[in-house]
C-alpha cells in the first residue's frame, strides 16, 4: 500500500510539472508576440508609420515569432505523448483560427466599415486579434488566453470615440491583454507549484 502511495505522489508531482512546463510555453508565446509589437513602437519615432516599412517590419517580426513560437509549441507537445497526437490538427485549427481572423481583420472590416484612415487601422488590428486569438482559445482551451482576445474585443466600440492615434491605441490595448494573459498563465504555474 506505501508503494502505491510513493508511485501516486510521483505521478502528481510529474503531472505537476508538465502542468507548469505547459502555462510557462504558452506565457512564451503570448510574450515573443508582445516583444514584436513593443519593438514596433520603439521603431516607429524613427521611421514613421509608412506602410512599407509597418509591413516589412510585420513580415520579418511575423516570420521570427512564427520560428519562436513553432519552436516552444514543439518543445511543449514533447512534454506529453498525450498532446503529441493531437498536436498536428490543434495546430491546423490554429492556423486556420488565424487565417480567418486575418481575413476578417484585414479584408472584411475595409470592405465594410464606414471609417478610414487610422481609425480603419486600429478596428482591423483589434477585430484581427480578437477572432484569431478567440479561435485559438477555443482550439486549446485555456481560460488563461480569454484577455488577449476579450480586452480587444472590448475595446472596438471606444475606439470611435478617438480623435487621434487609433492605431497605436489598438496596439496598446491588445499588449494590455498580452500582458494580462501572460500574467494569469504565470499565476496558474504558481498555483501548481505551490500544491
Amino acid at each position: 500500500m506505501q508503494e502505491v502511495r510513493e508511485l501516486k505522489n510521483v505521478l502528481e508531482r510529474v503531472e505537476g510539472k508538465l502542468v507548469v512546463a505547459e502555462k510557462a510555453y504558452a506565457a512564451l508565446n503570448f510574450a515573443v508576440w508582445l516583444t514584436i509589437m513593443a519593438g514596433y513602437y520603439i521603431m516607429l519615432p524613427f521611421t514613421g508609420s509608412g506602410r512599407a516599412v509597418s509591413m516589412a517590419y510585420w513580415l520579418t517580426g511575423g516570420s521570427i515569432g512564427v520560428y519562436f513560437t513553432g519552436r516552444v509549441w514543439k518543445r511543449y507537445l514533447n512534454l506529453t505523448a498525450r498532446n503529441r497526437r493531437g498536436g498536428k490538427r490543434k495546430g491546423a485549427r490554429i492556423a486556420l483560427s488565424w487565417l480567418i481572423g486575418s481575413v476578417t481583420g484585414w479584408i472584411v472590416v475595409p470592405a465594410v466599415a464606414k471609417v478610414g484612415g487610422d481609425t480603419l487601422i486600429g478596428l482591423s488590428l483589434l477585430t484581427f486579434i480578437s477572432v484569431s486569438l478567440f479561435g485559438q482559445t477555443l482550439t486549446i482551451g485555456d481560460r488563461e488566453s480569454i484577455p488577449s482576445f476579450l480586452i480587444p474585443a472590448i475595446a472596438v466600440p471606444f475606439l470611435f470615440g478617438l480623435h487621434s492615434g487609433a492605431s497605436t491605441w489598438a496596439g496598446f490595448v491588445i499588449a494590455t491583454g498580452f500582458g494580462m494573459t501572460i500574467v494569469l498563465y504565470l499565476h496558474s504555474a504558481f498555483k501548481v507549484i505551490e500544491r
